[in-house]
């Protein structure tokens, strides 16, 4: 070392205890100069050196150590290249179900005509719940001191307002005596009963009694015996066949006003229908619906032919019928306009079903690959060529289909997006051309699908019938409000499962009629029903009644 590297910084290595040997000192150390790499180097292969010449069991040992080490590093990546392979074949088989029916999803996704995030569309306005003003005002329990240290408080420094809404506390059942006063006319000898409007005819439950049943049934679809529990924790104990006689009297009240409604629907101009089954003491009925632009009617009949038509709208009837397209519908009326859903729903199935045949087909032809064999070989002798090939065919056919039910598609969102802007009569005349010409493009189409050529049949015969809606503002193509209005009485249909006489009958056609048509005006079924029946009760508050003529 020179004097003039005696400020720069070192790094002090300790000898080996055995290094007196070779002429060094037992307990000094070598000093390496941190700045010259050089000299450092020389110093470390000298000391190295010196070690692999004496047979250091530390050397020897480290280098022992060093090749486990380089062992377990190779080891560790074959395993892990090995587990990266055997996840991937374990990924195929595990969960093998959850798979498929995830793939199936995601197939019928793909099929959609439009893709659209769950929610509501962007750029849609928000809303906030409104904020009530206080009726109550509840003042917090004043502090005088710290409840963790005890120190004396002052007054506070913030007061925040909390508004909170809350339900009122149930109040007892409210007894109400009611007086009817009964005259006997001398003029006539009729007997003449007066009564107050909200006292009903019959029975010792009041009207709140008979709109919370009613609503609890028809709104909130509750079994009876759920009504029941809901009105005992009012303080109001009733039983399931109470309650059935409160629906019944309740539908019998609002017979004249289904009469006034079922006039209604016969003066409407256009009328959608539709109807599904319902098992009436075990014999099939059927649930008809007939919806205009502000009323909906329910009607039960064991029929679902011409004869329905007939005694609802009535044989001359000059509407237009927007429907499914039976044949019940057309024997009654030519002025019809068939559901554009119901055909694009089917064509949408035909294509997933034939998706799926070509799928599993080819599917199963790859498991079989391995067995052609001489199979195989022996086909190549056929007249035909060899084997056919079946997957391909079925895949063709899927394409025919997928061509038909985009076509449709495309024909069907022009139409809509056209007519919501409200087009003059002229340009609608051009939409009804356009609308014909592709659609006929399609059905002159040769299709080797038995299935496809059973549903261009069917479209064949709806074809004078899916434009006319075009012709007339304010018709829709699709045949969804009906089907809409009558998902109400399909629930009911689940959990009742079946209705056991006339009784439930007029009850399942009069209420849920009355109560959508209010929703669809815009009012609120409670207070509704509630001034209905009062207006009922009122009508027959005065009741004369004739003396009884003695028996001959």
């Amino acid at each position: 070392m020179t004097p003039e590297t005696l400020n720069t910084p070192y790094v002090i290595y300790p000898h080996p205890p055995f290094a007196s040997e070779s002429g060094f000192e037992a307990n000094t150390t070598h000093t390496i100069n941190a700045i010259d790499p050089i000299d450092q180097i020389d110093q470390i292969n000298m000391i190295s050196g010196f070690c692999r010449s004496q047979n250091c069991p530390i050397w020897d040992q480290n280098q022992s150590l060093q090749e486990k080490n380089t062992k377990l590093e190779q080891r560790i990546a074959q395993l892990e290249a090995q587990n990266k392979t055997l996840t991937k074949r374990l990924a195929r088989y595990e969960n093998i179900r959850r798979d498929r029916a995830l793939l199936k999803r995601l197939r019928r996704r793909s099929q959609t005509t439009t893709t659209r995030f769950p929610g509501r569309p962007k750029g849609y306005p928000g809303t906030t719940r409104p904020t009530p003003e206080p009726q109550v005002i509840v003042k917090a329990d004043a502090l005088t001191e710290c409840p963790e240290c005890g120190t004396g408080l002052d007054q506070p420094f913030l007061t925040k307002h909390r508004i909170i809404e809350e339900l009122p506390d149930i109040e007892p059942v409210k007894v109400v005596d009611y007086h009817e006063d009964h005259y006997l006319c001398t003029g006539c000898s009729c007997r003449i009963v007066s009564r107050h409007p909200d006292c009903p005819p019959k029975g010792r439950l009041g009207k709140t009694v008979y709109v919370q049943t009613t609503l609890l049934k028809f709104e909130e679809r509750l079994p009876l015996e759920r009504i029941g529990r809901v009105l005992s924790r009012q303080g109001l104990d009733i039983t399931d066949a109470t309650v059935l006689e409160l629906l019944d009297r309740v539908s019998g009240w609002l017979g004249p006003r289904y009469e006034q409604l079922l006039a209604l629907v016969r003066l409407a101009d256009v009328v959608y229908t539709d109807q599904t089954g319902i098992k009436v003491d075990g014999k099939q009925y059927y649930i008809w619906d007939f919806v205009t632009g502000t009323e909906t009617l329910f009607v039960i009949r064991p029929s679902k032919g011409k004869i329905v038509l007939d005694d609802v709208l009535g044989k001359d009837w000059p509407g237009m019928l927007v429907c499914d397209g039976s044949r019940s519908h057309h024997s009654f009326t030519h002025n019809i306009h068939r559901c554009w859903a119901h055909i694009l729903t089917e064509i949408d199935q035909i294509a997933q079903h034939l998706l799926e045949t070509a799928q599993a087909g080819k599917t199963k032809k790859a498991g079989k690959a391995g067995k052609a064999g001489k199979a195989g070989k022996a086909g190549k002798d056929r007249k035909d060529g060899g084997r056919k090939n079946r997957h391909g065919e079925r895949y063709r056919r899927y394409m025919e289909a997928e061509g038909l039910r985009k076509g449709l598609h495309r024909i069907y969102d022009r139409l809509k997006e056209a007519l919501e802007k409200g087009p003059p009569p002229k340009e609608r005349g051009g939409l009804v051309r356009y609308g014909k010409t592709a659609l006929r493009y399609w059905l002159k189409k040769d299709y080797k699908s038995a299935k496809v050529r059973k549903f261009v049949k069917k479209v064949r015969a709806a074809y004078p019938y899916l434009f006319t809606a075009v012709r007339h503002p304010g018709v829709e193509l699709t045949n969804n409000r009906s089907e809409r209005a009558l998902r109400t009485l399909v629930v009911q249909r689940k959990i009742i499962g079946t209705l056991r006489n006339g009784k439930g009958v007029r009850m399942y056609e009069r209420i849920p009629s009355l109560l959508a048509t209010w929703e669809q005006r815009g009012l609120d079924p409670s207070q509704t029903l509630s001034a209905t029946l009062t207006q009922i009760w009122k009508e027959t508050c005065c009741l004369h009644e004739q003396p009884k003529q003695p028996a001959s």
